[in-house]
């Protein structure tokens, strides 16, 4: 996504915050409220070994990741201000569907992942990192704008990588 997509798309969601406003005396009618918030994280990758792998997913998620040469990972958020530790995630890619769209700008990927809480502390994460002997995944800086309006969330995201996203979550 380019940039001019991006600043169109967050200049349209922050008039959706100022309409749906409760404070709005413009409103013709009462509306949902749109909440704002502007996060700035990084996000730390630890792939996790095979053994603790399959002690941590589910057999029915941990088998066929297994047969298929898959790793799973823990995805550590930390607030780039306070370095407090936000979310501690294992993420497992299940599959793919990816929509080609010739005649627009953009194409779709539609991903279906199993995300579950990991409940150790980081500095385990740490340790089977140093013990695998393998090269540090690179981290990832996050500048993210979400916008939740009841159970629907949507994030513009831009990744200092040079990768710009744009989800949605519904809750």
């Amino acid at each position: 996504m380019h940039q001019v997509q991006h600043k169109s798309y967050n200049d349209y969601l922050n008039e959706m915050v100022k309409q749906c406003h409760p404070n709005n005396k413009e409103r013709q009618q009462p509306r949902v409220p749109i909440r704002y918030k502007h996060r700035r994280e990084t996000d730390k990758f630890f792939e996790l070994p095979n053994n603790v792998r399959d002690q941590v997913l589910p057999p029915f998620v941990a088998n066929p990741i297994a047969s298929r040469g898959h790793t799973a990972k823990v995805r550590v958020t930390f607030d780039q201000k306070t370095d407090e530790v936000l979310a501690k995630i294992v993420k497992v890619r299940i599959a793919d569907l990816s929509i080609h769209l010739p005649k627009c700008p953009l194409d779709c990927r539609i991903s279906v992942n199993l995300e579950m809480d990991w409940d150790g502390p980081v500095e385990d994460l740490e340790r089977m990192a140093a013990a695998s002997n393998r090269p540090a995944l690179p981290n990832r800086s996050k500048d993210r704008l979400s916008y939740t309006q009841s159970h629907y969330q949507i994030d513009l995201t831009q990744v200092t990588t040079g990768a710009l996203a744009v989800s949605f979550h519904p809750d």
